[in-house]
């Protein structure tokens, strides 16, 4: 470890040096993005108890390294079209026909018509 950088000792001194360096973020996102199950934060130099050090100049190596390029401004026509269709390029599906209403089930029941146990009913089931 570098001892001539004074080490960040915790998530919410991160986040606050990370914020004041013009990354604005929060200890909560810092402390998400650091956990094992993610594993995406800044390289952490070592443990001071419970809390991880980080170098400053590590840090911001790392937060630069997460900025992604901006769009392009609107009307600007050097930029590729930015088409987010997943469908660009196929042809439009017709739209599925409507069914009669008869076709549907009444309100409050799922499926079509079904026998009620009735004592006609149970008496000839029992005898089969």
């Amino acid at each position: 470890m570098n001892t001539e950088e004074k080490p960040i000792c915790g998530y919410g001194p991160l986040a606050e040096f990370l914020t004041d360096h013009g990354f604005k973020t929060s200890k909560s996102f810092i402390s998400k993005i650091c956990s094992p199950a993610v594993g995406n934060g800044p390289p952490i130099e070592g443990y001071w108890g419970k809390f991880p050090l980080f170098l400053p100049s590590r840090s911001l190596t790392w937060a630069r390294a997460r900025v992604r390029p901006g769009r392009a401004p609107p009307g600007d026509v050097t930029a590729a079209p930015d088409d987010r269709s997943h469908s660009a390029g196929l042809p439009a599906r017709a739209p599925l026909p409507l069914t009669s209403q008869t076709e549907r089930p009444a309100p409050g029941r799922r499926g079509g018509p079904h026998k009620r146990a009735t004592p006609a009913n149970a008496a000839g089931a029992a005898t089969e």
